[in-house]
């Protein structure tokens, strides 16, 4: 992301933010201490929006004729919720066969659940370390690798599944814009492997669900408000904080006391991976605090 400049909080810009949108520019605008925020995705088209946007604020003949061509264009067609799935086709799609497992599993009721566990617990055994490594190796030889990926997608109960669904949804949409589709998947992919395992190793295979993932997610942006406070695309610190606490609250044992269990080593090594990841991103990318984000 690229900032391209900072504006008083109560001039309006959204015409021109519709009308450079509309020609497929990727512009987004964001508050910080009481000043609007204009960033690009592509370095490249800095110079162009930044131009347009001096010819907004200087012409009001510009501002009135892009006020016209806006209005002017017929409304989008599809479901609002379309419309905002649009722009993060990978946060659709993962969103789509996340609902599509956990209708296929009866959110871990149907014996078709079995299939999404890394390992066939009927089948094999996990009592120990030894043996759960050698179930594993024995079933990644049988050509199961899928197994590695699989009890991401399985939801055992409907809030489980809707809390991890709207994880997904609140902490992805920056990192996909940040990484690209391709970076983004990777990340994805990763995050589950390595938390999987990692909770399989501890816990055995009885376990399911993205929160190793989601987990992932808001590590990377933990990293992102302790590197680089200045790009303001990060989730609410409130809201990374919060999940941070409730990580820490069920590998202390505190949920335990309610009845309510959860993947903690999953949690814990999930949230690890997307803190290095987004660490090594910015480092690599040139994107710390006062490197490659400045403003005008």
């Amino acid at each position: 992301m690229e900032k391209v400049c900072d504006i008083p909080i109560e001039e309006d810009i959204e015409s021109l933010y519709r009308y450079l949108r509309s020609r497929g520019v990727a512009i987004w605008v964001t508050e910080n201490e009481g000043r609007q925020e204009i960033w690009v995705k592509d370095p490249a088209a800095k110079p162009v929006v930044l131009d347009c946007y001096q010819r907004f604020k200087e012409d009001p003949g510009v501002r009135e004729r892009l006020g016209e061509v806006v209005s002017a264009q017929p409304r989008p067609k599809g479901s609002s919720l379309a419309m905002q799935l649009k722009p993060f086709p990978c946060i659709a799609w993962l969103l789509l066969t996340i609902l599509v497992a956990a209708l296929y599993t009866g959110f871990g009721d149907f014996q078709s659940s079995r299939y999404f566990f890394i390992i066939d617990r009927v089948q094999l055994p996990s009592g120990d370390l030894s043996s759960r490594v050698q179930s594993l190796l024995f079933t990644l030889q049988k050509g199961e690798w899928w197994r590695l990926l699989s009890p991401a997608w399985l939801h055992l109960g409907l809030a489980h599944w809707l809390f991890n669904s709207l994880a997904l949804w609140i902490f992805g949409r920056t990192l996909e814009v940040l990484f690209s589709r391709g970076g983004f998947v990777s990340f994805i992919l990763g995050a589950a492997v390595v938390s999987n395992f990692a909770q399989y190793l501890v816990a055995g295979p009885a376990f399911g669900g993205f929160s190793g993932v989601a987990y992932a997610l808001v590590g990377a942006h933990a990293a992102g408000w302790a590197l680089a406070p200045s790009m303001r695309m990060w989730a609410p610190s409130a809201m990374v904080i919060f999940s941070i606490v409730w990580m820490l609250a069920g590998m202390l044992g505190v949920s335990d006391q309610f009845g309510v269990s959860f993947a903690n080593t999953a949690h814990f090594v999930g949230f690890w991976f997307g803190l290095t990841s987004m660490a090594l991103w910015l480092k690599t990318s040139g994107k710390k605090d006062g490197e490659g984000i400045n403003g005008v």
